[in-house]
């Protein structure tokens, strides 16, 4: 007997389901991330600030399962997301486009990669895009508490990483890194320190001087003629 294909409403899930998994495996430089539910651990804070569209210190305050907010097939098969109402604290990025953000979506499935968001009294400096005019958030967004962060990078949330937008941040993975160019600066965490979490994530920022070449720099802004940071690159 001749195989039966299956019908093409289960055909078009699969294809859905599995374009959802690879879109949100891949990191902001468009390679697939060592976890794919864990993206924006091998992200530098300013590439997570830079490549969002919305940057936000908020608490969670509320949540719900809903479904059908987001246009996610078009087929009329909408799944659930996770609804959290949050009270924000401060808005970094994205309030010309939104103003308060008072909800955020996240997926229900750990497959699509949910971040994770307690309700308590913790406060998270959260990453998202914008979808359907909503605020989206997954495991490859930049969420941490805010006390976990360092004086470092709660000042470059206002305005240093901002600044460095037009840089460029490449990861070194093997030694020797090489030099960068004159728009980008070699991180170097991961093959120094072994984490992604090292010194050049937790205390510096990558920042033009000037009209001339980026360069990490440490402390507070920059001036034009400021010399690149000791160490901070091999």
């Amino acid at each position: 007997m001749p195989a039966t294909s299956e019908p093409a409403w289960l055909s078009r899930c699969r294809v859905l389901a599995l374009a959802l998994s690879l879109v949100l495996a891949v990191g902001p430089t468009g390679r697939p991330g060592v976890d794919s539910c864990s993206c924006a651990s091998s992200m530098h804070p300013q590439q997570a600030f830079c490549s969002a569209d919305v940057v936000l210190r908020a608490r969670i305050v509320g949540r719900k399962i809903v479904v059908g907010h987001f246009n996610l097939t078009s087929h009329g098969h909408p799944f659930q997301m996770v609804l959290h109402r949050v009270k924000q604290i401060k808005i970094y990025k994205g309030m010309e486009l939104l103003g308060e953000v008072t909800q955020l979506y996240t997926p229900t499935m750990d497959g699509l990669c949910a971040p994770s968001l307690d309700l308590s009294k913790t406060q998270y400096v959260i990453t998202g895009k914008i979808r359907d005019g909503r605020v989206s958030v997954s495991g490859c967004d930049y969420v941490q508490p805010w006390e976990g962060l360092t004086l470092s990078q709660k000042k470059s949330l206002s305005y240093r990483y901002r600044m460095g937008c037009d840089c460029k941040i490449r990861e070194c993975r093997s030694l020797p890194c090489g030099e960068g160019t004159p728009d980008e600066c070699v991180w170097t965490d991961r093959v120094a320190r072994g984490t992604h979490a090292g010194h050049q994530a937790k205390h510096y920022a990558c920042v033009r001087r000037g009209d001339g070449p980026c360069g990490w720099y440490k402390g507070g802004l920059a001036p034009p003629n400021a010399e690149l940071c000791e160490g901070a690159s091999p």
